[in-house]
């Protein structure tokens, strides 16, 4: 009897097996990769022939719909190919033999999670890569400012150098921030900045981080956090195609989990059940969402007659 480790033939052989199934493979790349490589390809097609009423290619509010798309489809395909590889050695009758000339039933069940992965994570990582390439060098142009309550602060400030500023500039500090604080004045004195000096911040940064493309460190943090939603979905699909032997019946329950359950139980909360809406699958959803979420604004009309188009990119602070 082997050890319940698999060995490295084991894995590839099994990933030989899904690579076999050419229906498959083809469908997790169309899936995957060619929703964000083809619209991202119509949007710099469209703004390369006409750029008067085509905006760029890449903008926050496109990163966050297109990573919003390669999560969904990604966890559709993950779970389809889970259940692929979950239920092949049963469909085609090699299970037994398999067990038969001593192998480990756990060997051969953890085998097919580095075959499966190996090919997604790749092909997800590539669909995500070009998102964020046409985010990063043909998106909007970054502004040099901050609008907070229609004052224009220089951007990048620290808590330091903001506090500074606003010493300097006492009258457009009492604008921006008038309403924070105990005292709201058109004039902020002194004492009234030092005091209230992190509110001020935290809406300044609320402000500087809505506006802007996300940065690289964040793109590769919302990517790690599709990579792993994605690898949970094919987890799920191999464990249930594994246990029930049915891969109709797993990927229809996996497929329901995503579109019908996943957005109720990541979008409300729901008493008594705050343990379950904490699981892997919706709580890698939630914060993938929330880190998106910080970069989509709502863009400016976009076609505006006989201009150039700009698109506004500062959100006031009511």
């Amino acid at each position: 009897m082997t050890g319940w480790a698999p060995t490295w033939d084991l894995i590839t052989a099994k990933l030989l097996e899904l690579r076999k199934r050419k229906g498959l493979m083809v469908t997790v790349v169309l899936l995957i990769v060619a929703p964000p490589v083809l619209i991202l390809g119509l949007r710099l097609l469209f703004h390369a022939v006409d750029p008067r009423s085509y905006g760029p290619a890449g903008t926050p509010g496109v990163f966050q719909q297109l990573s919003n798309l390669i999560a969904e489809l990604g966890f559709i395909v993950a779970a389809t190919l889970g259940a692929a590889a979950g239920t092949t050695d049963l469909s085609d009758g090699v299970f037994r033999g398999l067990v038969v000339t001593g192998r480990s039933r756990l060997a051969l069940f953890l085998a097919r999670v580095p075959a499966g992965l190996a090919i997604l994570l790749p092909v997800a990582a590539v669909a995500f890569a070009a998102v964020c390439l046409v985010t990063s060098y043909e998106g909007i142009p970054q502004p040099t400012s901050v609008n907070v309550n229609s004052v224009s602060i220089p951007e990048h400030f620290d808590q330091a150098e903001l506090q500074a500023w606003l010493v300097q500039h006492p009258q457009q500090a009492g604008l921006a921030f008038n309403g924070i604080g105990p005292a709201p004045s058109s004039t902020l004195s002194r004492a009234a900045i030092d005091s209230n000096i992190a509110s001020y911040f935290g809406s300044y940064t609320a402000v500087e981080v809505t506006g802007f493309n996300p940065e690289i460190n964040e793109m590769m943090k919302i990517g790690l956090w599709l990579e792993l939603e994605i690898g949970i979905g094919f987890l799920a699909g191999l464990g249930i195609g594994s246990l029930t032997g049915q891969r109709t019946l797993t990927t229809i329950l996996l497929i329901g989990l995503e579109i019908v359950v996943t957005p109720i139980l990541a979008g409300h909360v729901i008493p008594y059940f705050i343990d379950g809406q904490r699981a892997p699958k919706c709580s890698a959803r939630l914060t993938m969402r929330e880190r998106i979420a910080k970069y989509s604004f709502h863009s400016a009309l976009t076609h505006v007659s006989g201009r150039a188009m700009e698109e506004q990119q500062t959100v006031v602070v009511r």
